[in-house]
């Protein structure tokens, strides 16, 4: 039923959009080649320093991911392998599971997957549970009941009628009334739509008993989309496989920037902590334009967050693989702007105290990484908006050579994601300039609205928006705020490429001058 991607399926994946895009992006320049002459290399220039800063970046996240995949990980692994195989397992691991209003299939496939996991382990185990109601609990109790696995684990089911993050909270409760101390048990913390690959837990337990600083790691994750949209699927995938190298590279730092809910793993020293969990159920932040703000939904922002303050370690394993199964039927416009702005927002609202705890704190690469996510939304938007201010206002040579070396580039991207091990088509190209461009408008809404979170699923749909005294002033104030960035960005790029000029100083004195 899972299809199962690899390097050699992903490069072979590679060759056909390659060849169209960057032949494409060649063959443009070829053409305006003798068009050349009408470039101005002022422009050029500015605009390529802002390039040369990204793709830099960029750069230098590509090269730590294949230094940590070729050497460190490997590395990580000889020493994994020195634990006798009697100590690299615990004695009781805890797994809680949010399974919110699952299609049924969904639920059958995840929890035969990880009760086949607990079956291949010699650890005991208990499964925190929290459904949407009789219906979820029925399909649970089927494949719990028909699997072996039940005489060593045991099913604990709750109900989440207040939310995911009340679930949460009661789900690790549950949890610490069973913890016995144990400084080597973990907890894994998993969506009701997640399929374990076989060996996952094998491969992932071991991690905890050699690394005693380790908080938390997570895994490498690939779709399985039931969808009539090929660029719903496609767009998913490609997340995956930016996420992919990007994690690689924090990894070689020993932290990640997210503990996604799909699956990660605790120490569960970590998270039956009075603070942890408190944090779990009610995490807030404090904003000057928006008051009090509750997170609704990004618990894994929490999680990460409490882990990164007390100086946990963090890691990713790329060759643990677990599957993501959706099923997507609204179009893919709609979702991906929802999804976009719940990400975005959740992932904004947590910057500030993120980069409160310093670079000494949390590193230099991570610390900047953060604060590179918030510079991203506006300069993902450098080159496309000059290109077309440029070609508006200069010359109409600059869009296409724009283009064609924006081909060039992201065929490189695309590339660097293939040879990860995640597959590619002929959509992932306009994908990867979709999330750009479209994803950095939506961040830049969602930064200016922090308080704006809505979730929905199963016919249920929650909202929430910050507390404090005058909700429409507040509100107003922050879509003018936004109105003026863009103003803002738009003037001084305007000025930079020379579309307008602001008059010579000693105008400026000589009209002041008349005007007194």
């Amino acid at each position: 039923m899972i299809r199962r991607f690899g390097f050699r399926e992903a490069v072979v994946s590679l060759i056909p959009p390659v060849v169209l895009w960057s032949g494409t992006g060649l063959v443009i320049f070829w053409v305006m080649w003798p068009y050349f002459y009408y470039v101005k290399s002022e422009h050029v220039l500015l605009l390529g320093i802002f390039t040369l800063w990204r793709y830099a970046w960029a750069l230098l996240n590509y090269v730590r991911a294949w230094i940590y995949r070729r050497f460190r990980y490997p590395r990580l692994w000889r020493a994994i392998r020195e634990l006798p195989p009697e100590r690299r397992h615990p004695d009781h691991l805890f797994v809680m599971v949010m399974s919110y209003r699952e299609e049924p299939w969904v639920t059958v496939e995840t929890f035969q997957a990880l009760f086949r996991e607990l079956a291949a382990i010699p650890s005991r185990a208990t499964v925190v549970v929290a459904t949407g109601g009789p219906e979820d609990d029925a399909v649970i109790a089927t494949v719990y009941d028909t699997h072996p696995v039940r005489d060593k684990v045991e099913l604990v089911i709750q109900h989440q009628a207040h939310g995911k993050r009340v679930a949460m909270g009661h789900a690790l409760r549950a949890i610490a009334r069973r913890y016995d101390g144990d400084p080597d048990s973990v907890t894994v913390f998993m969506d009701g739509d997640s399929w374990l690959a076989p060996g996952t837990l094998a491969r992932v337990l071991p991690f905890f008993r050699r690394f005693p600083r380790l908080g938390a790691l997570t895994t490498n994750e690939v779709a399985h989309v039931r969808t009539g949209s090929p660029w719903y699927r496609d767009w998913f995938n490609l997340k995956f496989g930016q996420r992919h190298v990007h994690f690689q590279s924090q990894a070689l730092s020993w932290k990640v920037l997210t503990l996604t809910g799909r699956f990660s793993v605790f120490r569960t020293a970590a998270v039956v902590e009075e603070d942890f969990v408190r944090r779990v159920e009610v995490d807030t932040v404090a904003h000057w334009r928006h008051g009090r703000i509750r997170f609704l939904m990004g618990d894994d922002k929490s999680t990460w967050f409490h882990l990164l303050a007390r100086g946990w370690d963090m890691l990713y394993l790329p060759d643990v693989t677990v599957h993501s199964l959706e099923s997507r039927r609204a179009s893919f416009l709609e979702v991906s702007l929802q999804l976009m702005y719940r990400w975005y927002g959740n992932t904004l609202r947590n910057h500030r105290r993120a980069l409160a705890l310093g670079p000494r704190r949390v590193g230099w690469f991570i610390w900047y990484a953060i604060l590179e996510q918030r510079l991203s939304m506006w300069t993902a938007l450098v080159g496309l908006v000059g290109a077309t201010l440029l070609t508006l206002f200069k010359s109409f040579v600059y869009l296409p050579f724009y283009v064609g070396y924006v081909l060039l580039v992201r065929s490189v991207q695309m590339s660097a994601i293939a040879l990860g091990g995640h597959p590619v088509t002929f959509l992932t190209l306009p994908l990867m300039l979709y999330s750009q461009w479209v994803g950095a408008v939506v961040k830049i809404r969602a930064w200016y609205h922090l308080d704006d979170q809505r979730w929905a699923k199963g016919g249920r749909t929650q909202r929430t928006a910050a507390t404090g005294r005058h909700p429409r002033g507040r509100r107003a104030f922050a879509t003018w705020s936004m109105v003026l960035a863009w103003i803002a960005f738009l003037f001084v790029m305007a000025l930079a490429q020379k579309v307008i000029r602001l008059p010579p100083p000693e105008l400026v004195v000589a009209s002041l001058t008349l005007a007194s």
